[in-house]
């Protein structure tokens, strides 16, 4: 596998702006124990007023479209039918919409999270989950502001669940930090993530998702590998397949979104995770291209042509560097990068998630 450039997956603390929660945002979160409901007064600055978290109301979009079209997801453009909550809801402990800070110990250590009920969350109407996963050198907060994706959530009333990940990194095999260093168990804390919350969030197992960005992306990749019962569908950002044994139990429907110019995790490994995929997935003939203007495009392998319907998309942004299109233009150039948002990522993975649905 080529070399991945590992100081350039950083989000810099140097950046007082990507490091520090303006104090203007402290909302009073809560700080909750996953395992048994109870809050308790965090004091810590909140990543989200009512239901949307830091900078998730601002420079977001409200549509997929571009001067050159849409981005073709190759579904009915219609969401699944909705499935059943959990068994295990409890009405007296389930959250209500807004943005909730949690906790849970998994393996003797305590692990955080942060979970973003949407506005329109009904207790008793099943909502899809999505972990969105930080990069190396990131956190759950700054995640939430770099893919300012609450907003677009919000709107679609999805739940949206930010991890944290241990010294700031996640085990996605070759990538990256602490976390693979030690090969932490990340994929069982993520999937206990989506088991304690049952107790307490009307969600459809049915349709639970994962992305995330760059270590994030890598990690989500893992999650279709080694969790393909658990997870309905991916949606990697900048990221690319760290483990050379990835061996799904079954087809996993995947939609990658990745930069031309990348300089930390070469467009060329994003190349090489789609075609594994539709390998794997069994899709038949060649992928059918969308030109979007100035280099951008996207190849999609349709559901109907995959076997059990698992689509496989890539949307490659000719000018998008090591950044997250449709998140924050200003951080991305902040961190000295190139932005591209032809392709809105927040929108065209909610689009591509209504597709798919465990089977």
């Amino acid at each position: 596998m080529r070399t991945i450039n590992r100081l350039a997956l950083l989000l810099p603390c140097a950046l007082a702006l990507a490091c520090t929660p303006d104090d203007g945002e402290s909302g009073g979160d809560t700080e909750a124990d996953a395992t048994t409901g109870a809050t308790e007064d965090a004091g810590a600055s909140s990543t989200s007023g009512e239901g949307t978290s830091a900078g998730g109301s601002e420079g977001g979009t409200t549509g997929a479209a571009t001067e050159t079209g849409t981005v073709d997801t190759g579904g009915t453009g219609e969401p699944p039918p909705p499935g059943a909550c959990p068994d295990a809801l409890d009405p007296a402990l389930e959250l209500t919409p807004g943005s909730h800070d949690m906790t849970l110990e998994y393996n003797g250590e305590l692990r955080s999270f942060t979970v973003e009920v949407p506005s329109g969350y009904l207790p008793g109407t099943p909502a899809p989950l999505m972990l969105n996963l930080h990069g190396f050198g990131s956190n759950a907060w700054q995640q939430a502001l770099f893919s300012q994706m609450n907003y677009d959530a919000d709107a679609r009333d999805y739940i949206v669940v930010y991890p944290g990940g241990l010294e700031m990194s996640w085990n996605g095999g070759a990538c990256c930090g602490d976390a693979a260093d030690t090969d932490r168990d990340d994929v069982g804390f993520l999937g206990a993530i989506v088991d304690a919350l049952a107790p307490q969030l009307c969600y459809d197992p049915a349709r639970v998702y994962s992305t995330g960005m760059s270590n994030g992306g890598f990690m989500s990749h893992r999650l279709g590998c080694d969790a393909a019962e658990r997870f309905a569908a991916i949606a990697p950002v900048a990221g690319a397949i760290g483990i050379e044994d990835c061996a799904p139990s079954r087809p996993v429907p995947v939609y990658i979104v990745h930069g031309a110019v990348d300089q930390a995790v070469p467009a060329e490994l994003a190349l090489t995770a789609f075609a594994f995929w539709a390998e794997h997935n069994g899709c038949e003939g060649e992928p059918t291209r969308s030109e979007l203007g100035g280099g951008t495009y996207c190849d999609l392998f349709e559901a109907e042509r995959c076997e059990g319907g698992a689509a496989v998309q890539l949307c490659m942004l000719a000018q998008l560097g090591h950044c997250w299109p449709g998140g924050s233009a200003e951080l991305c150039e902040l961190l000295g990068d190139t932005y591209e948002d032809t392709v809105d990522a927040n929108i065209t993975m909610m689009d591509f998630f209504d597709q798919h649905r465990l089977p």
